[in-house]
């Protein structure tokens, strides 16, 4: 004897939909706990970046990294800042030797600004590829690095950090 309304065990295609179901809500969930971690201080229409801001930020960025390009290591560091909150501080003395001796062992041969990342409304980050050996067409090995700029603004002032500094 059957049972009057088929099968009572959910099929398979049941169970994938419900599964794509629960993932794209807890993707919801976090992409709204993201954009409210991300809520701006500055709630009027203002803009927040002016052109002079613009031209600031590009300004700290072209220089550091021409530095870096011209082998000027120690000037090029001395630029960075490290981020506490809403504190900015120099970089500890370790932290700007080993930036020192990675940009030795990695140098800047050129560099071309790769995406522009918003992370809130008011912070965003430059990736630049960096190369740091010429290509050789014959060998597969990647010549780029990545590292991404946060330049930030506190008090009025603009600040340039790199990406995982802490």
């Amino acid at each position: 004897m059957k049972a009057p309304f088929g099968r009572l065990v959910p099929s398979f295609n049941f169970l994938i939909m419900k599964r794509l179901f629960v993932a794209i809500s807890i993707a919801f969930a976090l992409s709204s706990l993201v954009l409210s971690s991300c809520s701006s201080k500055n709630e009027s229409n203002e803009p927040i970046y002016s052109s002079a801001d613009t031209i600031q930020v590009e300004t700290m960025i072209k220089t550091y990294l021409t530095d870096l390009q011209n082998k000027d290591y120690e000037g090029a560091v001395s630029q960075l800042k490290v981020l506490y909150g809403n504190t900015v501080k120099e970089l500890t003395e370790d932290q700007h030797k080993e930036l020192v001796a990675y940009y030795t062992q990695m140098p800047v041969l050129a560099y071309k600004l790769k995406s522009m990342r918003w992370n809130c409304r008011d912070l965003i980050n430059y990736v630049y590829d960096i190369e740091f050996f010429e290509k050789n067409p014959e060998i597969a090995i990647p010549n780029t690095y990545k590292i991404t700029l946060v330049p930030v603004r506190i008090n009025g002032q603009w600040y340039l950090t790199l990406e995982g500094l802490e």
